[in-house]
């Protein structure tokens, strides 16, 4: 009996420092994804501040062939997938016209 009880105990300090680690990696993932809204969030003003500066200047608000460039660029960098950086930077750019579009 002392065996089984042993056994069942080391279990559960197995479970628990599992749900402690899985704790903190879960806490790690949201700080990460609080750091990601910031930082899109301050890619926005400073667009806002580049909508300015090209209205001021006549300059088209937008330039598909920056935004290869860009793409390009953080696809070479990255070390992801190709269509996820793909994907990731189509959905800036496009949250990006229509907010350039709402103000």
């Amino acid at each position: 009996m002392s065996q089984n009880y042993n056994k069942s105990f080391k279990q559960k300090l197995t479970h628990i420092n599992m749900t402690k680690e899985f704790i903190q990696l879960r806490n790690e993932i949201n700080k990460i994804d609080n750091q990601l809204i910031l930082l899109i969030k301050k890619r926005f003003k400073i667009i806002e501040r580049i909508k300015r500066y090209r209205l001021a200047r006549n300059i088209p608000e937008e330039d598909n062939q920056k935004e290869e460039e860009i793409m390009k660029s953080k696809i070479d960098k990255s070390g992801l997938d190709k269509n996820f950086v793909k994907n990731i930077f189509r959905l800036i750019f496009e949250e990006s016209k229509r907010f350039h579009k709402r103000r």
